[in-house]
């Protein structure tokens, strides 16, 4: 007979973790089954250990630069060992601390690692014997999408899943896919002592942000020595036993570009596989599992969240989305996923983060829109710090509603935060510039970016109308 429990949540990543705690706050029984680690993608090969290398890469970038702040460094080295050693330490603190099987054991979750399957729309099959769930979870995510390019696999490559744990560095990288994680790895790498070598097949790199922001970053990686290959596809990939090479077909013409190494960055595809939905009555294309609003999949007493279903990939939206299941299955409430304010951050130097419409998306969908502007430069605290690259961009609709916000600057993760909050409840563009900004933070850019379309609330009219009213000696 099959053990009862009102959750099953198959998945232990940010969304399985976040469904179940909710659940089990609430009173519910609940089985957390985890085939890997637990943590999932983003704590033991994503979000975790890339942000704790690029550390490591801002640090010896800083001590390689630090004649620019009249400071002299006789002599100093990188340890690539050490590097991934201090990675999988933060690993494993925050696994033992934050995400472990004791802890969730310790609240009263059932804790159980293996591969399960469904055997219908309420059991699943795990380690030989029968779960039933009154409600369930999928958040199984996703994994590096390993693409079929001729001598690819013979060759051998890296992607994100093998990157934190080798320990000898490659002197040279060739990256193919110049997205966030590209682009991250590009930078990262390569300011510790790699010769890297980025391959996209767009126009530019980060081809999800708006061209703009790809200008700036692209002229930051070409003067940190990053060579970059553009409207390129990978073609075939071969080796000689000690350097791998990749033939990639540009603007018409083929091309061999060599390295030590590849790294795969060509995106990410969902963990369907093996699941037996159909079993469930689930359904599923190739992008992951259908979902509503309200997180509910074809049966509308499974739920999924995460890299799973998407629509976006990344670690908040898990978790975001595992708090509408845990209100749409345990309370009374009805909540809906709401993507009009959803924000990402690339982690670069300087960072990009977005949240709302695009430029590009305002325009292709004919949305009325006036686009407001500042640099970075604008900013004291910027000048102070020696980090002048980079802009805010604010995209506003009638009566200075925000549409959308792109941040490309230092810290641009933290700033986005703001404009978040502001998108989300309704907040205008006013209601930021009328805000207090601390003298001198990188806040102020900010409110430099609402000051640009206050500016054109006074037109020539106003002005002159304001010079008679106060009576100005210049306007006589």
């Amino acid at each position: 007979m099959s053990e009862k429990f009102d959750l099953i949540v198959i998945g232990a990543g940010s969304g399985g973790l976040v469904s179940a705690l909710g659940a089990n706050y609430l009173g519910a029984k609940v089985l957390l089954i985890e085939k890997g680690k637990l943590g999932g993608d983003c704590l033991n090969y994503g979000c975790v250990p890339s942000k704790a290398l690029i550390r490591s890469a801002h640090v010896a970038h800083a001590i390689k630069n630090a004649k620019n702040f009249g400071i002299s460094v006789e002599k100093s080295s990188i340890d690539f060992s050490a590097v991934i050693t201090r990675v999988q330490n933060i690993i494993q603190n925050i696994a033992t601390t934050h995400d472990s099987k004791e802890r969730f054991e310790s609240l009263g979750i059932r804790v159980i690692m293996g591969t399960s399957t469904f055997l219908n729309s309420h059991e699943v099959l795990l380690n030989d014997k029968t779960y039933f769930g009154k409600k369930i979870v999928i958040a199984t995510g996703g994994r590096a999408n390993r693409p079929n390019i001729e001598g690819l696999e013979k060759t051998g490559y890296l992607t994100n899943e093998e990157l934190f744990s080798i320990k000898k560095s490659p002197k040279s990288l060739i990256i193919l896919g110049g997205g966030a994680i590209g682009s991250e790895m590009a930078q990262a790498f390569s300011r510790l002592g790699v010769q890297v070598t980025i391959v996209d097949k767009s126009s530019t790199i980060l081809s999800r942000e708006d061209t703009d922001v790809a200008e700036v970053i692209m002229k930051k990686f070409k003067r940190e020595g990053i060579q970059i290959e553009v409207n390129a596809l990978p073609i075939k990939v071969h080796t000689d036993g000690t350097q791998k090479y990749v033939t990639i077909q540009q603007n018409g013409e083929n091309k061999i570009l060599q390295a030590e190494e590849i790294l795969v960055a060509l995106g990410r595809k969902p963990n369907i596989e093996g699941l037996q939905l159909e079993a469930a009555g689930v359904k599923y294309d190739k992008k992951g599992i259908q979902v509503n609003s309200h997180q509910q999949t074809s049966k509308k007493h499974i739920y999924a969240c995460g890299d799973i279903c998407g629509p976006f990939l990344f670690t908040h939206m898990a978790s975001y989305q595992a708090g509408i299941i845990v209100k749409n299955a345990f309370t009374p409430l009805s909540a809906k996923a709401s993507y009009h304010a959803f924000p990402w951050c690339t982690f670069l130097d300087p960072e990009v983060a977005h949240v709302g419409l695009s430029e590009k998306q305002v325009t292709e969908q004919g949305i009325f829109h006036t686009i407001h502007k500042s640099p970075v430069s604008t900013v004291d605290r910027a000048r102070a710090d020696g980090e002048n690259e980079g802009f805010i961009k604010i995209i506003l609709g009638k009566k200075g509603k925000i549409l959308g916000v792109t941040i490309v600057a230092p810290h641009a993760g933290e700033l986005l935060a703001e404009y978040t909050l502001a998108m989300n409840k309704g907040l205008k563009i006013q209601d930021i510039y009328d805000t207090i900004h601390i003298y001198p933070t990188m806040s102020e850019l900010n409110k430099f970016g609402a000051s640009q379309y206050m500016k054109t609330l006074f037109s020539p009219f106003m002005k002159t109308f304001l010079g008679w009213w106060n009576g100005f000696e210049k306007n006589k």
